[in-house]
């Protein structure tokens, strides 16, 4: 299911072109539209739902009128952006408990994230994306007890993808033609984080949710769990230069990702 405007949408229509014997189709579905969120999937055995926080928060921030509503709420662009994600995602779980479509649905995937205000007692506030996505999978969880019989969860790891729109994941080039990655000094041993290759391995991890693990799985999608220092080393023996990771505090870090 997509919308019309999805930039993934060509790249979609050539692998439905390819597997149409298969019964490989597109629909579209709009993620603020909850009837048409119905019709598109209307007979389906497994539903697999994800929103989009990044997309929202471009949405908010170059449009007027919704820069309006957020400030008339009484919400930053952040907060808004988070709000409109939560409300996305109560209209995919709403329209998967319609009456019909349980009457097929066997299995309803959501891809979660880690509730960050709730388990930091409300310490950590801007994690807007986990919170989102966490307050969903609540909501299920508490509110809608046919659909969440048939839930399960994928909490996907750091995103490689993020290395091209984040300078905080990027590397650094230096003046000596070496590159530096940053990562951000926290106390503790444990130094490995689950990153995954997002556009590459998510059909693997759902794939494996519908068809060989019982509902009520909660899994963690990651394609390697590997140390900062690690991934730089990788990074640089795959571009042939000298590549290092360097610990910075929370004041440097926040400058890479304002």
């Amino acid at each position: 299911m997509r919308t019309s405007t999805s930039e993934a949408l060509p790249a979609i229509r050539v692998l439905q072109n390819q597997k149409r014997d298969e019964g490989v189709g597109i629909l579209q579905g709009d993620t603020d539209d909850v009837e048409s969120l119905k019709r598109a999937s209307r007979g389906a055995s497994a539903i697999f739902a994800l929103t989009d926080f990044a997309g929202n928060f471009t949405k908010v921030s170059r449009n007027d009128a919704l820069q309006r509503k957020a400030k008339n709420t009484g919400k930053s662009i952040h907060e808004y952006a988070s709000y409109l994600e939560t409300i996305q995602g109560i209209n995919i779980a709403t329209a998967a408990s319609d009456r019909d479509l349980l009457s097929t649905l066997e299995k309803f995937i959501w891809s979660t994230l880690t509730g960050v205000k709730t388990i930091s007692g409300g310490k950590y506030t801007q994690a807007y994306e986990f919170n989102s996505k966490a307050a969903v999978e609540e909501h299920i969880r508490d509110d809608l007890s046919e659909l969440s019989k048939r839930l399960s969860t994928v909490n996907m790891g750091i995103y490689q993808e993020n290395w091209k729109a984040f300078q905080a994941f990027s590397s650094q080039k230096e003046s000596d033609g070496s590159f530096t990655f940053i990562s951000l000094k926290w106390p503790g041993q444990y130094r490995a984080l689950p990153e995954v290759f997002a556009s590459q391995d998510t059909g693997a991890f759902v794939e494996s949710l519908v068809l060989d693990h019982p509902r009520g799985t909660n899994a963690l999608g990651a394609s390697e769990i590997i140390s900062r220092a690690d991934y730089a080393a990788l990074w640089g023996i795959v571009i042939g230069k000298r590549t290092t990771m360097r610990d910075v505090e929370e004041s440097e870090y926040a400058t890479y990702i304002d």
